[in-house]
């Protein structure tokens, strides 16, 4: 039986996202990056997502840094900025 990767959708990814860059925020870059596997978990539960591959957390937890590199929050999208990231970094999400 082949293992398949649970089906997340890229809006859904860019929820978390944005939780895990207003942690980052909180918290500093440097600390999340020590810790990111467990803040993305959080994060993806708190959404109510309970399955997720190590490569979808990985992509993660990048567009989270990515966000909060352009200061890209739920508040202050930038359009162009933020479809394109989600679409060039979110590739294991539906």
């Amino acid at each position: 039986m082949f293992f398949s990767k649970p089906k997340i959708y890229k809006f859904e990814g860019q929820a978390v996202a944005y939780l895990c860059a207003s942690k980052i925020k909180e918290i500093g870059l440097e600390t999340f990056i020590t810790n990111a596997e467990f803040y993305v978990k959080d994060s993806f539960q708190r959404h109510g997502i309970y399955k997720f591959s190590n490569k979808q957390g990985k992509q993660l937890a990048q567009l989270a840094i990515r966000y909060h590199e352009k200061g890209i929050t739920r508040k202050t999208p930038i359009e162009g900025q933020v479809t394109f990231l989600k679409d060039s970094i979110l590739k294991d999400f539906s």
